[in-house]
């Protein structure tokens, strides 16, 4: 519409430069027909209404021509010569009473130079109740600051928005008369319709602004950023950003568009406070982070982790460089660590024997190795390893061979170890080998291990969960979700979903297909991987893929397991406790939500 608006109010212009004053004045009627309010005209260069002032100036005056005053009055008011404007207008009124763009043109003339606004506008919707003169009357009774007089302005905004849904200076106006009504939300609601209508309108800032005021702090910081990519040289909605941000405390993000809208505003005292609040709190939280440093250090030197609390003791130090105590610990640990690595290395050596007489070659390897670190010249520990690797070959071409048996065979065998041999590392052998097999016939190519997407994902997300834990940051939900996973047993009871309470067994006797989506879609879900011979979840669809996704986070939780008991001085929280994944969602934090068949009956 506003393409085909241009077009008519070029072909006008050129019609006035030619003269011809009545036909511009049938245009401009024809243009205004169209129109929802002044937006569009104000728009165009300020030069080409300097131009048509020039040209009515030259046209003598004339008391009985309508189209000559309505025209000339137009041309003043958009060259905001609002005293010239009124009294042509007024003229045009007087010649003809029955045009409604006269009434509503001068209605938009201040109260101080026409006192009979309010009139105007409720003669223009009388001679045409179109959505622009339901909005000129909506703006006159908005400028009355009476709760009486808003409350009909917001009236006859809805009017003018259910002649033209599209009107967004109509949203922006009825909202700011909300405010005025201390209607904080249905304001916001029509800023965002605003917005929504017309994505280049202006109301971004002002929208923003009131989210803030009531606290919505991430919507706020939505819309600013959808502001400055519409209106990138609008300076305002710098500091709009630096609020949000400062509000979400993502200090240094928010001190950087602070800084921005300082250079066009230098002296804004309440942007250098801002900034200041900031830089103080980051600072704060540095110091607390150090001590938090040199707390873990201490701990770790008491546990004999040397290393560990080195790496502790040097960060406090960056934070604190002056403090000649932590100096001298440091130097005393780093010594301990000299001594203690030759010890340690040969305690590695025993080890790696010791695993390679109990089978267990491929620690006995990651032993020699560490070994080596220290002794690089020691052979012994070299053989020792290239005899451990050539044995896990031959034992994986074994096992490549063992997977070529027929399925059924296998589960048998594996029942066969449950109830007669008694002998669960057999028993677990055995799951591991029909597990493989089924995979296998499924994709050659799958590999269940560290080159697996499923796991470097699952992987990612925990260590990017323990980084921050340490570090600081806001945690994201998968994050959050992956660091809860835990393998359920038969005898558990799920809590969350539409099966909260009931046992895992239960549900795999009534719903086997939810246990599998759990699996798959759920990063804190695991069974425990015996529960997957059940017929019942074998004939399911999806039940390969489950299969994996259950290897994969088994393999997970043995290595953050084993990591835990290593570091445990670092992240070690007694009081941790799955309870909180109770409620509405489990605690998943709208993990389930794109599922709600799961979770409704």
């Amino acid at each position: 519409m506003e393409d085909v608006n241009q077009i008519k109010f070029e072909k006008a212009n050129e019609i006035l430069e030619q003269g011809r004053v009545t036909d511009f004045c049938n245009l401009l009627i024809e243009l205004y027909a169209d129109m929802t309010c002044n937006c569009f005209l104000r728009k165009q260069k300020k030069s080409i209404y300097e131009n048509q002032l020039r040209i009515v100036k030259q046209i003598k005056d004339d008391l009985f021509d309508f189209h000559l005053n309505l025209v000339k009055g137009f041309v003043y008011l958009m060259n905001k010569e609002q005293k010239e404007g009124y009294l042509y207008l007024t003229n045009s009124i007087n010649i003809d009473n029955s045009i409604d763009l006269s009434y509503s043109l001068r209605a938009s003339i201040d109260f101080k130079i026409n006192p009979d606004y309010h009139e105007d506008a409720q003669k223009s919707v009388l001679l045409n109740p179109s959505a622009r003169n339901y909005f000129i009357l909506a703006v006159s009774y908005g400028k009355s600051k009476e709760s009486l007089s808003l409350e009909k302005s917001v009236i006859y905004y809805k009017k003018a928005i259910q002649l033209r849904p599209d009107f967004a200076c109509a949203y922006n106006n009825r909202a700011i008369v909300y405010a005025e009504l201390d209607d904080i939300d249905n304001a916001i609601e029509d800023y965002k319709k605003c917005v929504e209508v017309d994505n280049t309108h202006w109301a971004y800032g002002i929208l923003s602004k009131r989210l803030d005021d009531v606290k919505r702090y991430s919507e706020a910081l939505k819309y600013a950023q959808l502001g400055v990519e519409q209106w990138s040289n609008d300076i305002q909605y710098q500091f709009r950003l630096g609020t949000a941000n400062l509000r979400l405390e993502n200090y240094e993000v928010a001190i950087k568009h602070y800084e921005k809208y300082l250079t066009e505003y230098p002296d804004s005292v309440s942007t250098k406070n801002h900034i200041a609040i900031c830089e103080k709190v980051i600072k704060r939280e540095l110091f607390a982070e150090a001590e938090k440093q040199l707390l873990l250090g201490r701990s770790c030197a008491i546990y004999g982790n040397y290393e560990v609390a080195v790496s502790y003791y040097k960060k406090y130090l960056i934070v604190y460089p002056e403090d000649e105590n932590v100096k001298r610990d440091m130097v005393v640990l780093e010594k301990d660590i000299e001594n203690k690595s030759f010890a340690e290395a040969k305690k590695q050596f025993r080890l790696g024997a010791v695993n390679v007489f109990s089978g267990n070659y491929e620690v006995a390897i990651s032993l020699y190795e560490k070994y080596s670190t220290v002794y690089p010249e020691n052979e012994s520990a070299k053989n020792n390893i290239l005899i451990c690797k050539k044995i896990i070959k031959g034992e994986s071409l074994a096992k490549t061979n063992i997977q070529l048996y027929d399925e059924s065979n296998c589960l048998v065998t594996i029942q066969s170890d449950i109830f007669f041999n008694n002998d669960k590392s057999l028993f677990d052998e055995g799951i591991d080998i029909y597990f493989m097999t089924l995979i296998k016939n499924k994709n050659e190519e799958i590999k269940i291990g560290k080159g697996n997407a499923i796991y470097k994902r699952l992987d990612n997300l925990i260590n990017s969960y323990n980084r921050k834990k340490r570090m600081g940051g806001r945690f994201f939900e998968n994050e959050i979700n992956a660091n809860k996973l835990i393998e359920y047993e038969s005898n558990y009871e799920i809590g969350f979903g539409k099966y909260e309470g009931k046992k895992i067994m239960t549900i795999i006797d009534e719903d086997p297909h939810y246990i599998l989506w759990c699996i798959i879609n759920l990063e804190h879900f695991s069974i425990n991987k015996s529960l997957l011979l059940s017929e019942k979840l074998q004939i399911e669809p999806g039940y390969l893929v489950a299969l994996e996704y259950t290897l994969i986070k088994e393999l997970l939780i043995d290595k953050w397991r084993a990591e835990q008991c290593y570091n445990y001085c670092l992240d070690h929280d007694d009081n941790y406790d799955y309870s909180d994944m109770q409620g509405d969602w489990g605690g998943l934090y709208g993990e389930e939500a794109e599922a709600g068949y799961w979770n409704t009956d």
